[in-house]
């Protein structure tokens, strides 16, 4: 855990006026999880002390100091274990013969499938350009290369496009659905 992490929840409790002790039986400070952990240990705070007139808190502050931690404070916090990934097909049937594959084996949340976009590429040292539909698939990072196989085995291209982004902020309700939506990996060499 950081430096500032650690600091900013011993600021915090001390505005709460609670002794740092009680903290530490909810949550030990070296574990703590700076983006979603760390939110769950002040909404644990929040909820604890909210009821208890007698400490006089400020649910105000409260609640400023858990938006402060989330991002462009609309509800989403940093998550780094999901992921986007993109994929152009060349028609409907295989773009939507990969995206029940996908989802049907639990390997990704959700395919939305774009129509009618065009390809501009270098192929075999010629300039291509084609219509193409893409897929935008949401899933786990430790997924990325169960995706990948299962792609590369319902695709006709040869070299077919499978590149992800890292999702670095979202909703808390969405990700954690992409959490139940999906396996669980139990194969940690999957993380790329």
């Amino acid at each position: 855990v950081s430096t500032q992490s650690t600091g900013n929840l011993m600021i915090f409790a001390k505005n709460l006026k609670t002794p740092i002790n009680k903290i530490n039986k909810f949550y030990s400070l070296k574990n703590i999880n700076y983006s979603k952990n760390y939110l769950n240990l002040l909404l644990l705070l929040k909820n604890n002390y909210q009821t208890n007139n007698n400490n006089n808190i400020n649910n105000n502050n409260i609640n400023n100091s858990i938006q402060l931690k989330m991002n462009n404070n609309n509800n989403s916090i940093e998550q780094s274990e999901f992921v986007v990934c993109y994929c152009t097909c060349p028609n409907d049937e295989i773009a939507k013969k990969i995206s029940f594959h996908l989802i049907e084996s639990k390997i990704a949340a959700c395919v939305n499938i774009i129509s009618s976009i065009q390809s501009i590429y270098s192929w075999e040292n010629k300039i291509e350009c084609d219509n193409e539909l893409l897929l935008i698939i949401k899933t786990k990072k430790n997924l990325t290369n169960q995706v990948i196989e299962s792609i590369k085995s319902k695709h006709p291209y040869q070299t077919p496009e499978v590149i992800f982004l890292p999702i670095i902020a979202g909703s808390i309700d969405y990700l954690n659905w992409i959490t139940n939506s999906t396996i669980q990996s139990n194969n940690n060499s999957n993380n790329q």
